[in-house]
């Protein structure tokens, strides 16, 4: 037990420093020292550790097959906070992997529940939203009601992004001059974002479709 925690801890300097590989090596170390453990939570924290490293490397295949690892455990710890949490874990990952189907199975279950944190149903709230965009057939009201929903109910706090696919479905809506307004301001504050913004914008007064594995608007967090 006291190899998994000082390779867990490793691990979490590791990735604080800014050593996404190394951090996962020590994880998934302090892992297979976990079978010598009885304590579920702990070892749920591990697996979900290493799904977050993962996810955040875009491997979402290894990432959902680790947070499926972590949610059984916190299942067999009765952990109900825990498994809500990674519950909107698998649910944006899936997403990410565009399956939608599934992503949307647990995006029901998630919201269903109980809120245990409203900074996290916020963000949930917004990563539905993209979700709605990266589908073929977008349903630009949905999202913008959720984005809605995110900020004035949850005190959400939007990124770039979120404003962007925001803006994009204002304008999908018919709504150009608030879509207008909301580019123009991106563009300003962040200088980055204009490309972005500008082929965004022609693309929505086009009609045409985003493709998700080219946008940068679907990073999910």
């Amino acid at each position: 037990m006291t190899m998994m925690k000082t390779f867990y801890y490793l691990g979490t300097v590791q990735h604080n420093a800014g050593n996404p590989e190394d951090a996962i090596a020590s994880y998934v170390r302090a892992l297979e020292y976990s079978s010598e453990s009885d304590n579920l939570i702990f070892k749920g924290l591990i697996a979900s550790a290493i799904s977050d490293l993962y996810c955040q490397e875009q491997n979402y295949s290894a990432s959902l097959g680790y947070a499926d690892e972590a949610l059984t455990l916190f299942k067999k710890a009765e952990d109900s906070t825990k498994m809500w949490v990674t519950t909107a874990m698998m649910a944006s990952i899936l997403g990410s992997m565009h399956n939608y189907e599934k992503s949307d199975s647990l995006y029901s279950v998630f919201f269903s529940s109980s809120c245990h944190d409203s900074s996290l149903y916020a963000r949930m709230l917004l990563n539905k939203a993209l979700g709605y965009l990266r589908k073929s057939n977008s349903e630009p009201n949905l999202s913008i009601d959720l984005f809605h929903k995110s900020v004035n109910e949850f005190n959400g706090s939007p990124t770039t992004n979120d404003y962007c696919a925001y803006a994009y479905d204002l304008e999908l809506s018919g709504n150009s001059s608030a879509a207008d307004i909301i580019f123009l301001t991106l563009a300003m504050i962040h200088p980055t974002c204009l490309h972005l913004c500008t082929k965004l914008l022609s693309k929505a007064r086009k009609g045409d479709a985003i493709h998700p594995e080219k946008s940068a608007l679907f990073t999910i967090y």
